[in-house]
Protein backbone atom coordinates (compact mmCIF):
# COMPACT_ATOMS: atom_id res chain seq x y z
CA UNK A 1 0.00 0.00 0.00
CA UNK A 2 2.85 2.39 0.87
CA UNK A 3 4.53 1.72 -2.48
CA UNK A 4 1.25 2.43 -4.29
CA UNK A 5 0.92 5.80 -2.51
CA UNK A 6 4.52 6.73 -3.27
CA UNK A 7 4.06 5.88 -6.95
CA UNK A 8 0.72 7.73 -7.05
CA UNK A 9 2.26 10.84 -5.45
CA UNK A 10 5.25 10.70 -7.81
CA UNK A 11 2.95 10.51 -10.84
CA UNK A 12 0.83 13.38 -9.48
CA UNK A 13 3.93 15.53 -8.93
CA UNK A 14 5.25 14.77 -12.42
CA UNK A 15 1.88 15.58 -13.96
CA UNK A 16 1.74 18.88 -12.10
CA UNK A 17 -1.38 17.87 -10.18
CA UNK A 18 0.28 18.48 -6.81
CA UNK A 19 2.47 21.42 -5.85
CA UNK A 20 5.34 20.05 -3.77
CA UNK A 21 6.44 23.57 -2.82
CA UNK A 22 3.20 24.58 -1.08
CA UNK A 23 0.78 21.71 -0.43
CA UNK A 24 -2.85 22.69 -0.08
CA UNK A 25 -4.89 21.67 2.93
CA UNK A 26 -8.64 21.44 2.50
CA UNK A 27 -11.26 21.70 5.20
CA UNK A 28 -12.05 18.16 6.30
CA UNK A 29 -8.50 16.85 5.66
CA UNK A 30 -6.87 15.23 8.70
CA UNK A 31 -4.96 17.59 10.97
CA UNK A 32 -1.23 16.92 10.87
CA UNK A 33 -0.10 18.13 14.27
CA UNK A 34 2.68 16.64 16.36
CA UNK A 35 1.34 18.07 19.62
CA UNK A 36 -0.93 20.65 21.17
CA UNK A 37 -0.20 24.36 21.11
CA UNK A 38 1.34 25.42 24.42
CA UNK A 39 0.30 28.90 25.56
CA UNK A 40 1.71 28.74 29.09
CA UNK A 41 4.61 31.00 28.10
CA UNK A 42 2.55 33.31 25.89
CA UNK A 43 3.89 36.86 25.90
CA UNK A 44 1.11 39.39 26.60
CA UNK A 45 1.06 42.21 24.05
CA UNK A 46 0.07 45.79 24.82
CA UNK A 47 -2.27 47.54 22.39
CA UNK A 48 -0.30 49.04 19.50
CA UNK A 49 3.14 48.42 21.04
CA UNK A 50 5.66 46.73 18.71
CA UNK A 51 7.76 43.85 20.03
CA UNK A 52 10.69 42.00 18.49
CA UNK A 53 10.57 38.23 18.36
CA UNK A 54 12.41 35.20 17.05
CA UNK A 55 10.58 32.00 16.13
CA UNK A 56 13.79 29.94 16.21
CA UNK A 57 13.36 29.81 20.00
CA UNK A 58 9.72 28.69 19.78
CA UNK A 59 8.18 25.25 20.00
CA UNK A 60 7.58 23.27 16.81
CA UNK A 61 4.49 21.16 17.38
CA UNK A 62 1.71 22.71 15.27
CA UNK A 63 1.62 22.07 11.53
CA UNK A 64 -1.94 23.15 10.73
CA UNK A 65 -4.36 25.76 12.00
CA UNK A 66 -8.03 25.02 11.39
CA UNK A 67 -11.01 25.26 10.83
CA UNK A 68 -10.30 27.78 8.09
CA UNK A 69 -7.85 25.68 6.08
CA UNK A 70 -4.56 27.30 7.06
CA UNK A 71 -2.78 24.05 6.65
CA UNK A 72 0.92 24.67 6.26
CA UNK A 73 2.97 25.79 9.24
CA UNK A 74 5.90 23.42 9.60
CA UNK A 75 8.35 25.83 11.26
CA UNK A 76 8.63 26.76 14.93
CA UNK A 77 5.86 28.87 16.44
CA UNK A 78 5.88 31.66 19.03
CA UNK A 79 2.69 32.43 20.99
CA UNK A 80 1.49 35.84 22.17
CA UNK A 81 -1.68 36.79 24.05
CA UNK A 82 -3.88 39.87 23.87
CA UNK A 83 -6.47 40.84 26.45
CA UNK A 84 -9.33 42.17 24.34
CA UNK A 85 -11.66 44.43 26.35
CA UNK A 86 -15.43 44.00 26.42
CA UNK A 87 -17.31 45.11 23.32
CA UNK A 88 -16.69 45.03 19.61
CA UNK A 89 -13.15 45.72 18.34
CA UNK A 90 -11.26 45.84 15.08
CA UNK A 91 -8.08 43.83 15.69
CA UNK A 92 -5.10 44.37 13.39
CA UNK A 93 -1.91 42.29 13.51
CA UNK A 94 1.24 42.66 11.44
CA UNK A 95 4.67 41.04 11.27
CA UNK A 96 7.59 42.67 9.46
CA UNK A 97 11.37 42.72 9.11
CA UNK A 98 11.74 38.95 8.77
CA UNK A 99 14.16 37.08 6.53
CA UNK A 100 12.12 33.86 6.22
CA UNK A 101 8.54 32.96 5.30
CA UNK A 102 6.63 33.50 8.55
CA UNK A 103 2.84 33.64 8.88
CA UNK A 104 0.59 35.18 11.54
CA UNK A 105 -2.51 33.56 13.05
CA UNK A 106 -5.21 34.86 15.39
CA UNK A 107 -6.77 32.18 17.60
CA UNK A 108 -9.97 32.40 19.63
CA UNK A 109 -8.43 30.16 22.30
CA UNK A 110 -5.17 28.32 22.96
CA UNK A 111 -6.09 25.66 20.44
CA UNK A 112 -4.78 25.38 16.88
CA UNK A 113 -8.18 24.03 15.80
CA UNK A 114 -9.81 27.30 16.93
CA UNK A 115 -8.15 29.75 14.53
CA UNK A 116 -10.02 32.91 13.69
CA UNK A 117 -7.98 34.42 10.86
CA UNK A 118 -4.59 34.09 9.17
CA UNK A 119 -2.28 36.26 7.12
CA UNK A 120 1.03 35.98 5.33
CA UNK A 121 2.17 39.16 7.08
CA UNK A 122 -0.99 40.73 8.51
CA UNK A 123 -4.64 40.29 9.44
CA UNK A 124 -7.64 42.48 10.23
CA UNK A 125 -10.68 41.12 12.06
CA UNK A 126 -13.80 42.49 13.75
CA UNK A 127 -14.13 40.59 17.03
CA UNK A 128 -16.36 40.80 20.07
CA UNK A 129 -14.71 40.79 23.47
CA UNK A 130 -18.08 39.82 24.94
CA UNK A 131 -19.45 41.46 28.05
CA UNK A 132 -16.31 41.10 30.17
CA UNK A 133 -13.42 40.84 27.71
CA UNK A 134 -11.54 37.81 26.40
CA UNK A 135 -8.04 36.48 25.79
CA UNK A 136 -7.04 35.88 22.17
CA UNK A 137 -3.80 34.31 20.98
CA UNK A 138 -1.53 35.52 18.18
CA UNK A 139 0.88 32.95 16.77
CA UNK A 140 3.85 33.62 14.49
CA UNK A 141 4.78 30.37 12.74
CA UNK A 142 7.31 29.40 10.07
CA UNK A 143 5.77 28.23 6.81
CA UNK A 144 8.32 25.45 6.23
CA UNK A 145 10.62 23.53 8.58
CA UNK A 146 13.62 25.79 7.94
CA UNK A 147 11.68 29.06 8.13
CA UNK A 148 13.11 30.77 11.21
CA UNK A 149 13.76 34.46 11.61
CA UNK A 150 13.68 37.43 13.89
CA UNK A 151 10.66 39.66 13.29
CA UNK A 152 8.76 42.67 14.55
CA UNK A 153 5.15 42.24 15.62
CA UNK A 154 2.47 44.78 16.44
CA UNK A 155 -1.16 44.05 17.30
CA UNK A 156 -3.63 46.83 17.90
CA UNK A 157 -7.33 47.03 18.59
CA UNK A 158 -9.88 49.82 18.63
CA UNK A 159 -13.66 49.97 19.06
CA UNK A 160 -15.40 48.66 15.99
CA UNK A 161 -18.91 48.81 14.60
CA UNK A 162 -21.34 46.86 16.81
CA UNK A 163 -23.79 45.40 14.25
CA UNK A 164 -21.21 43.08 12.59
CA UNK A 165 -19.96 41.86 15.99
CA UNK A 166 -23.50 41.13 17.16
CA UNK A 167 -24.06 38.98 14.09
CA UNK A 168 -20.80 37.07 14.62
Amino acid sequence: MKMFLIVLMTVALMAGLVNAEKPIWHKGDPILTRGALDCTGAITLANGVAVSGDNSTGSDVVDQYTPYGYGHAFGPEVVYAIELPAGCHEVIGEISNMTADLDIYLLQSCDETDSYIYGDTSFTALISGGDSGTTLYVVVDGYDEGDVSTFDLVVSWAPGSNPPCEAA
